[in-house]
């Protein structure tokens, strides 16, 4: 044990028993980041488009786009719960 990380953990021995053991999901949180990280991508690719670029495509065309990296992400989030959480 650290002597440094205790000290500054004495503060908090409220909310952190003593003797606790720390789990990290580490497969979950690296899965967890590729779906935001490729979320943000995809609706890099697709951006929101301008009043004047949605008249001159059409409404519709906008409107199954707009929200492409909200989706994309809450299908990878939802696969990523389904593969890594605990049962």
């Amino acid at each position: 044990h650290h002597p440094k990380i205790l000290s500054l953990l004495a503060a908090q021995r409220s909310l952190i028993p003593s003797g606790s053991v720390y789990r990290v999901n580490t497969a979950m949180f690296h899965t967890s980041l590729r779906a935001m990280v490729l979320s943000r991508l995809v609706s890099e690719m697709y951006p929101a488009e301008t009043d004047k670029t949605a008249k001159k495509k059409g409404q519709s065309e906008k409107d199954e786009k707009e929200h492409m990296g909200a989706i994309v992400n809450a299908a990878l989030t939802f696969a990523a719960r389904q593969e890594h959480a605990p049962s």
